[in-house]
């Protein structure tokens, strides 16, 4: 039986770029968009700078959210 890392390597290497995940760019790659169930996922390749006060409000409501 092959090793499960394996097998993730090969197709990688198949595919051999992006291709399955959305991804968006502008003068090279900015995010890649993933979807499940009931959310969604950005990953951005180089970061992102984002606004402190911002981020911890975001962060409340998602709190608020699980513990309502």
């Amino acid at each position: 039986m092959t090793e499960p890392s394996k097998l993730i390597d090969e197709r990688v290497e198949e595919l051999g770029d992006w291709r399955g995940v959305p991804t968006r760019c502008y003068d090279g790659m900015l995010c890649t968009g993933e979807s499940y169930k009931d959310k969604g996922k950005l990953t951005f390749a180089k970061g992102a700078e984002i606004d402190a006060e911002s981020f911890k409000e975001l962060i409340r409501a998602a709190v608020a959210l699980n513990t309502a």
